[in-house]
């Protein structure tokens, strides 16, 4: 008989329970089950973002299941900085945060203290100074390494910086066969599998410390470091393959291993955030700049906003709270990116405006648009065999004679 690895295990029973949006979010959502039993063992530990359209998308069934599976369960909902803090300190392995609607947090004004809590926490050894007035005024630093799942409706409130370090799952409603959980029959096997998660983790603690994975290329730098984890662990299930009863004639190795399928994973999941991720203002601006500045070597800022408010698709003619953007608002845009507006010639007069020169470095960096703008190398020759009134000069790598 067949002895299945653990990750295969709880592959199979998620499998019974959940509905997935694909197969990728299957394989992905048990690799991070499995690494919140060796996130000490990592540099990182990523964000599992579950979002949804709507209400009735599984959101609910996915925590419980989960709750079932992972290291120290913490489960929550809109919580507390204060709680979380005071749970990572308590807690001498660190707690799971399985945190249901998230989408109503974001809807706060303040939530910066749990912003910092899910960036900083991103890593291990990071932490985040407040004040405390209980004892006098003074500064106390909290820890914000764990792990943390957070489930809820999508209302494109979440921000960039926390999407960078999540892995997100974007669930659909079931329309085929219903996949009933009843606590009662089928949870004592997920606390099961629990206990042989934490066997296998306790057992390969010290070989994932020394595991560098190898990340894809296509993975930008992000998110090579909130995918490595995963990777170290679908490294460490290949290894502790149990040994099978097969016959000659399988061929075990058309059988993918975990750290194959987990790559195949990340990469599209990867593809799908980049297709559906919604550009922000300033990349925006770029664009229509680079549309609007057409073949211009210089512009005036007049015509750049003219031309930015006739482009219906995008935000600029209503950007100032209803009215249409100005002279400021253009230039606060552009700031981070070291392009401002300057004084002008444009035919017998001057007027400010924008050189071409200026935005090609961003085009290029964040559009991926080549520079057109090209230097022209001028070179001072002696000019010992020339008449008093010339001179040579290199233009473009060939020599021309000028008349003085």
């Amino acid at each position: 008989m067949e002895h299945k690895h653990i990750l295969d295990q709880v592959y199979e029973y998620v499998g019974r329970f959940i509905y997935y949006p694909s197969e990728h979010a299957r394989i992905l959502h048990v690799a991070w089950i499995a690494h919140t039993h060796l996130v000490n063992s990592f540099n990182a530990t990523p964000r599992l973002a579950i979002l949804s359209p709507e209400k009735r998308s599984g959101k609910t069934r996915l925590l419980e299941i989960t709750k079932l599976l992972v290291q120290n369960p913490v489960a929550m909902v809109s919580p507390s900085p204060a709680s979380l803090y005071s749970l990572i300190e308590a807690e001498k392995i660190p707690p799971t945060f399985l945190i249901d609607e998230i989408g109503r947090l974001f809807e706060r004004k303040e939530i910066s203290d749990f912003l910092s809590i899910v960036e900083a926490g991103f890593q291990p050894g990071q932490t985040v100074r407040r004040v405390s007035l209980e004892n006098g005024r003074t500064v106390e630093e909290y820890k914000t390494y764990a792990p943390i799942l957070m489930a809820g409706i999508d209302n494109n409130r979440m921000q960039d910086t926390i999407e960078d370090r999540s892995v997100i799952v974007r669930m659909k409603r079931n329309v085929g066969p219903r996949l009933k959980y009843r606590p009662s029959k089928h949870a004592a096997e997920g606390l099961e599998l629990r206990s042989k998660l934490a066997e296998w983790a306790k057992a390969v603690s010290d070989k994932s410390k020394e595991i560098e994975p190898i990340m894809p290329d296509e993975l930008n730098d992000r998110e090579q470091d909130k995918f490595e984890p995963l990777f170290v662990v679908g490294i460490l299930a290949d290894q502790s393959k149990p040994v099978t009863d097969v016959t000659a004639d399988t061929d075990v190795t058309a059988i993918p291993g975990w750290l194959d399928k987990i790559r195949n994973a990340a990469l599209a999941l990867s593809n799908e955030d980049r297709e559906t991720e919604t550009e922000n203002n300033s990349t925006i601006l770029l664009r229509d700049a680079y549309k609007i500045f057409g073949e211009a070597l210089d512009i005036k800022t007049s015509e750049l906003l003219d031309g930015l408010h006739r482009i219906e698709e995008s935000p600029w003619s209503t950007y100032n709270y209803g009215k249409p953007m100005d002279g400021r608002g253009l230039a606060k845009l552009l700031k981070p990116y070291r392009i401002a507006p300057t004084t002008i010639r444009f035919g017998t007069g001057t007027d400010k405006g924008y050189h071409r020169s200026d935005f090609e470095d961003a085009w290029k960096r964040y559009l991926g648009i080549p520079s057109k703008t090209s230097v022209t190398i001028v070179t001072m020759v002696t000019p010992v065999t020339l008449a008093p009134s010339s001179l040579r000069i290199n233009v473009n790598g060939k020599d021309e004679i000028l008349a003085l």
